[in-house]
């Protein structure tokens, strides 16, 4: 969260359109987390997943935090990989 308001600070501005997490290491749960506190808060109007190429990792996302949905519109794309 704190990278967050640093973001925001730094920026000048009141809040981001949309924030999207590139990150398929260290603590992306946390920081997935922390996303969804800061659009809770206003500080952010959208998020997302971005490039993640390792399906396991996305699917595990998409389970633990059980893709949770609101009365938002939400969509997924998912574009063509290569499966190593």
């Amino acid at each position: 969260m704190e990278g967050i308001d640093k973001m925001l600070e730094r920026l000048d501005i009141g809040y981001i359109d949309l924030l999207l997490l590139h990150q398929q290491v260290g603590d992306y749960m946390g920081a997935w987390k922390d996303m969804e506190k800061a659009l809770k808060q206003g500080k952010v109007k959208t998020i997302g997943l971005k490039k993640w190429s390792r399906l396991g990792q996305w699917i595990k996302m998409c389970v633990s935090l059980r893709f949770r949905l609101s009365s938002r519109k939400h969509s997924l794309l998912l574009l063509k990989w290569k499966i190593k």
